[in-house]
């Protein structure tokens, strides 16, 4: 996308998924990109954080094949939390 933010140019991504290999690391990695929004990120860009939770991994392509699956999960939970506000 580009456009301004606070009068600014920029240019960046409207959604960003990041897989992980651990809930731990996918809280760490969730919290901190929400804090860089209008810094490094555009200020509605939408940062999904989701983890490999296969037993024994599942290798680097089908891990992140299967955490991206994840992320329909994920936004209905957000979403859902959201519209009952």
């Amino acid at each position: 996308m580009v456009g301004t933010d606070g009068g600014i140019p920029v240019v960046g991504f409207d959604v960003i998924i990041v897989c992980t290999s651990s809930e731990s690391q996918a809280r760490y990695w969730q919290s901190h990109l929400d804090r860089t929004r209008g810094k490094l990120l555009l200020s509605l860009a939408v940062v999904l954080v989701v983890y490999e939770d296969w037993e024994g991994g599942a290798g680097n392509a089908l891990g992140s094949l299967y955490a991206f699956e994840k992320v329909p999960i994920l936004l209905n939970i957000i979403f859902s939390a959201i519209l009952t506000l």
